[in-house]
């Protein structure tokens, strides 16, 4: 009986050892096989990282400045019902020439926040275009990287979300305009 179970002890232990080279042999071949593509695998990571935080700036800054465009757009309303209310005083087309004053003051200050509200609305316009590239890239990356790991037979390669790189790299997602108020002009 002992010398039976010694026979069958060293034949799995054979097997054991068969498949552990083989296995072992599996993985070098295709360690030395896919080094080009880990090697691609490695630089489309840090620019996937690269396209992920200009993913979430954009959007950060986006968010600041449509928060500046709101402020605006409430302060006009306050400017527009003070001149409408300066319009209806006006008596028979003409207003006395000290409501005149206030009127053209009031005037040339709702201007100017019109002015500044539209050149607010044309940097968001930008860095919302600027974010869409960013979002393609960051895609086209991604996709990339998935491709090379079906080649190399990981067809589940984790890709990372903007979000989480943000987090990795220690950008701040919870402030606006990345910790500065955006400019507006007063």
């Amino acid at each position: 009986m002992g010398s039976l179970w010694n026979a069958r002890t060293r034949l799995l232990l054979y097997i054991a050892a068969a498949l552990l080279v083989v296995n072992l042999g599996r993985q070098l071949y295709r360690w030395a096989a896919f080094a080009d593509e880990r090697d691609d695998l490695r630089r489309l990571g840090v620019e996937l990282d690269g396209a992920a935080l200009a993913v979430m700036r954009t959007q950060l800054l986006a968010d600041s400045l449509r928060g500046a465009i709101q402020t605006l757009d409430s302060r006009l309303e306050a400017q527009r019902a003070s001149l409408a209310a300066l319009e209806r005083a006006a008596d028979g087309g003409g207003l006395p020439p000290q409501l005149y004053e206030e009127y053209r003051a009031d005037l040339d200050e709702y201007n100017g926040s019109v002015a500044a509200r539209n050149d607010g609305f044309d940097r968001w316009r930008a860095v919302v275009e600027r974010n869409h590239l960013a979002v393609g890239n960051y895609n086209v990356l991604a996709d990339s990287i998935r491709s090379i790991g079906v080649t190399i037979g990981e067809p589940y390669i984790s890709i990372p979300s903007p979000a989480e790189v943000a987090v990795r790299h220690g950008l701040d997602t919870t402030s606006s305009f990345l910790g500065r108020r955006p400019p507006v002009n007063d």
